[in-house]
Protein backbone atom coordinates (compact mmCIF):
# COMPACT_ATOMS: atom_id res chain seq x y z
CA UNK A 1 0.00 0.00 0.00
CA UNK A 2 1.03 3.44 -0.68
CA UNK A 3 -0.28 6.57 0.29
CA UNK A 4 -0.46 9.68 -1.43
CA UNK A 5 -1.95 12.24 0.08
CA UNK A 6 -3.94 13.15 3.15
CA UNK A 7 -6.40 15.79 3.36
CA UNK A 8 -8.11 17.19 6.97
CA UNK A 9 -10.76 19.46 8.37
CA UNK A 10 -11.26 20.17 12.23
CA UNK A 11 -9.38 16.52 13.09
CA UNK A 12 -7.70 17.06 16.36
CA UNK A 13 -5.51 19.69 16.43
CA UNK A 14 -6.03 20.27 12.75
CA UNK A 15 -7.98 23.12 12.60
CA UNK A 16 -9.82 24.35 9.15
CA UNK A 17 -8.39 22.39 6.45
CA UNK A 18 -4.97 20.72 5.87
CA UNK A 19 -3.53 19.07 3.29
CA UNK A 20 -0.07 17.25 3.30
CA UNK A 21 1.50 15.53 -0.42
CA UNK A 22 3.22 12.16 0.34
CA UNK A 23 3.88 11.10 -3.68
CA UNK A 24 7.43 10.00 -3.75
CA UNK A 25 9.41 9.42 -6.90
CA UNK A 26 12.17 7.02 -7.49
CA UNK A 27 14.95 9.53 -6.63
CA UNK A 28 12.93 10.78 -3.67
CA UNK A 29 11.34 7.92 -2.37
CA UNK A 30 11.10 8.48 1.49
CA UNK A 31 8.87 10.79 3.53
CA UNK A 32 9.88 11.99 6.95
CA UNK A 33 7.45 13.51 9.37
CA UNK A 34 9.33 15.47 12.46
CA UNK A 35 8.27 18.18 14.85
CA UNK A 36 8.23 19.60 17.76
CA UNK A 37 5.92 18.18 20.28
CA UNK A 38 1.96 19.05 20.34
CA UNK A 39 2.53 19.94 16.59
CA UNK A 40 0.60 17.28 15.16
CA UNK A 41 2.65 14.10 14.38
CA UNK A 42 0.35 11.88 16.52
CA UNK A 43 -2.75 13.31 15.14
CA UNK A 44 -2.12 12.90 11.30
CA UNK A 45 -0.83 8.78 12.08
CA UNK A 46 -3.96 8.57 14.07
CA UNK A 47 -6.11 10.27 10.86
CA UNK A 48 -4.40 7.82 8.37
CA UNK A 49 -5.45 4.93 10.66
CA UNK A 50 -8.90 6.51 10.96
CA UNK A 51 -9.12 6.75 7.32
CA UNK A 52 -8.41 3.64 6.73
CA UNK A 53 -10.08 1.47 9.32
CA UNK A 54 -12.73 3.07 10.81
CA UNK A 55 -13.97 2.12 14.32
CA UNK A 56 -11.14 -0.56 14.53
CA UNK A 57 -8.77 2.34 14.42
CA UNK A 58 -9.90 2.66 18.19
CA UNK A 59 -10.35 -1.36 18.71
CA UNK A 60 -14.37 -0.77 17.96
CA UNK A 61 -15.70 -3.86 15.79
CA UNK A 62 -18.39 -1.35 14.61
CA UNK A 63 -19.81 2.07 15.09
CA UNK A 64 -21.41 2.17 18.48
CA UNK A 65 -21.54 5.01 21.01
CA UNK A 66 -17.90 4.85 22.23
CA UNK A 67 -16.74 5.07 19.00
CA UNK A 68 -18.86 8.13 18.28
CA UNK A 69 -17.92 9.61 21.77
CA UNK A 70 -14.27 9.25 20.75
CA UNK A 71 -15.20 10.95 17.78
CA UNK A 72 -16.85 13.55 19.17
CA UNK A 73 -13.28 14.70 21.04
CA UNK A 74 -11.41 13.89 18.12
CA UNK A 75 -12.86 16.88 16.07
CA UNK A 76 -11.32 20.26 16.67
CA UNK A 77 -12.84 22.27 19.73
CA UNK A 78 -13.48 25.36 17.90
CA UNK A 79 -15.36 23.66 15.05
CA UNK A 80 -18.39 23.39 17.91
CA UNK A 81 -18.07 26.82 18.08
CA UNK A 82 -19.49 27.50 14.34
CA UNK A 83 -22.67 27.33 13.17
CA UNK A 84 -22.25 24.15 10.90
CA UNK A 85 -19.91 21.77 12.45
CA UNK A 86 -18.26 19.42 9.68
CA UNK A 87 -15.24 17.70 9.71
CA UNK A 88 -13.58 15.02 7.51
CA UNK A 89 -10.45 12.61 6.64
CA UNK A 90 -9.90 12.39 2.96
CA UNK A 91 -7.18 9.76 2.10
CA UNK A 92 -5.02 8.54 -1.57
CA UNK A 93 -3.68 5.23 -1.35
CA UNK A 94 -3.11 3.02 -3.69
CA UNK A 95 -3.13 -0.90 -3.44
CA UNK A 96 -1.89 -3.91 -5.73
CA UNK A 97 -4.34 -5.98 -7.01
CA UNK A 98 -3.40 -8.65 -8.87
CA UNK A 99 -0.99 -6.77 -11.50
CA UNK A 100 -2.66 -3.87 -11.41
CA UNK A 101 -1.54 -1.01 -9.11
CA UNK A 102 -5.63 0.38 -8.19
CA UNK A 103 -5.90 4.20 -6.95
CA UNK A 104 -8.26 4.67 -4.18
CA UNK A 105 -10.20 7.98 -2.41
CA UNK A 106 -11.30 7.13 1.19
CA UNK A 107 -13.50 9.81 2.56
CA UNK A 108 -15.23 9.92 6.02
CA UNK A 109 -17.04 12.81 7.14
CA UNK A 110 -18.50 14.12 9.97
CA UNK A 111 -21.75 16.38 10.96
CA UNK A 112 -22.75 17.61 13.94
CA UNK A 113 -26.67 18.05 14.03
CA UNK A 114 -29.31 18.81 17.23
CA UNK A 115 -26.11 17.40 19.46
CA UNK A 116 -25.79 13.94 17.45
CA UNK A 117 -22.58 13.16 15.44
CA UNK A 118 -23.10 11.10 12.20
CA UNK A 119 -20.90 9.72 9.81
CA UNK A 120 -20.64 8.99 5.85
CA UNK A 121 -17.98 6.90 4.47
CA UNK A 122 -17.47 6.95 0.37
CA UNK A 123 -15.07 4.92 -1.29
CA UNK A 124 -13.72 6.35 -4.66
CA UNK A 125 -11.95 3.58 -6.85
CA UNK A 126 -10.24 4.86 -10.02
CA UNK A 127 -12.41 8.08 -9.51
CA UNK A 128 -15.32 5.80 -9.55
CA UNK A 129 -17.63 6.46 -6.95
CA UNK A 130 -18.39 2.58 -5.06
CA UNK A 131 -21.30 1.85 -3.68
CA UNK A 132 -22.18 0.16 -0.65
CA UNK A 133 -21.48 -3.73 -1.31
CA UNK A 134 -18.69 -2.54 -3.04
CA UNK A 135 -17.16 -0.34 -0.11
CA UNK A 136 -17.58 -3.72 2.37
CA UNK A 137 -15.51 -5.82 -0.66
CA UNK A 138 -12.77 -3.60 -0.60
CA UNK A 139 -12.70 -2.77 3.19
CA UNK A 140 -12.22 -7.15 3.55
CA UNK A 141 -9.14 -6.60 0.53
CA UNK A 142 -7.69 -3.76 2.75
CA UNK A 143 -7.65 -5.68 6.00
CA UNK A 144 -6.52 -8.84 3.91
CA UNK A 145 -3.54 -6.52 2.84
CA UNK A 146 -2.59 -4.36 5.38
CA UNK A 147 -4.38 -5.35 8.69
CA UNK A 148 -4.85 -2.83 11.55
CA UNK A 149 -2.26 -4.44 13.75
CA UNK A 150 0.69 -4.08 10.99
CA UNK A 151 -0.24 -0.75 10.14
CA UNK A 152 0.67 -0.08 13.96
CA UNK A 153 3.89 -2.47 13.39
CA UNK A 154 5.17 -0.26 10.13
CA UNK A 155 3.40 3.53 10.71
CA UNK A 156 4.15 3.86 14.52
CA UNK A 157 4.30 7.45 17.22
CA UNK A 158 8.49 7.68 17.65
CA UNK A 159 7.69 9.76 20.84
CA UNK A 160 5.28 6.27 21.83
CA UNK A 161 7.84 3.54 20.97
CA UNK A 162 9.40 3.08 24.01
CA UNK A 163 6.07 2.61 25.29
CA UNK A 164 5.64 0.25 22.71
CA UNK A 165 8.30 -1.73 23.91
CA UNK A 166 8.21 -1.66 27.53
CA UNK A 167 4.24 -2.56 27.80
CA UNK A 168 3.51 -6.45 29.59
CA UNK A 169 1.65 -7.19 26.01
CA UNK A 170 4.29 -6.46 23.56
CA UNK A 171 5.30 -10.04 22.84
CA UNK A 172 2.46 -11.24 21.99
CA UNK A 173 1.23 -7.98 19.55
CA UNK A 174 4.70 -8.29 18.31
CA UNK A 175 4.38 -12.07 17.40
CA UNK A 176 0.91 -11.65 15.81
CA UNK A 177 1.93 -8.42 13.60
CA UNK A 178 4.81 -10.82 12.29
CA UNK A 179 2.79 -13.80 11.81
CA UNK A 180 0.15 -11.92 9.60
CA UNK A 181 2.72 -10.48 7.69
CA UNK A 182 4.46 -13.87 6.70
CA UNK A 183 1.06 -15.08 6.31
CA UNK A 184 1.36 -17.89 9.20
CA UNK A 185 -1.42 -16.65 10.87
CA UNK A 186 -3.12 -19.28 8.52
CA UNK A 187 -1.30 -21.93 10.65
CA UNK A 188 -2.89 -20.38 13.93
CA UNK A 189 -6.46 -20.31 12.25
CA UNK A 190 -5.84 -23.98 11.23
CA UNK A 191 -5.40 -24.80 14.66
CA UNK A 192 -7.81 -22.94 16.27
CA UNK A 193 -10.30 -24.45 13.99
CA UNK A 194 -9.20 -27.87 14.79
CA UNK A 195 -9.20 -27.48 18.59
CA UNK A 196 -12.97 -26.41 18.35
CA UNK A 197 -13.74 -29.28 15.95
CA UNK A 198 -11.86 -31.63 18.56
CA UNK A 199 -14.34 -30.06 21.47
CA UNK A 200 -17.40 -30.14 19.26
CA UNK A 201 -16.76 -33.89 18.44
CA UNK A 202 -15.67 -34.74 22.71
CA UNK A 203 -18.95 -33.40 23.65
CA UNK A 204 -21.08 -34.76 21.16
CA UNK A 205 -19.30 -38.71 22.49
CA UNK A 206 -20.37 -37.27 26.06
CA UNK A 207 -23.71 -36.87 25.08
CA UNK A 208 -24.11 -40.03 23.66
Amino acid sequence: MRINRIKLQNISSYAGTCEFDFTVSERNNIVLIGGQNGTGKTSLFTAIKLALYGPLCFQFQSKNNQYTARMKELINHDAFSKSEVKAFIELDIELPRERETIQYTIRRVWSYEDKKLSERDFVWEQNKLLNEQEINFFQNYLYHVIPPNLFDFFFFDGEEIAGFFSAPSYHSYLREAVLTLEHYDTFRLIERYCRRYVVSADESNIAE
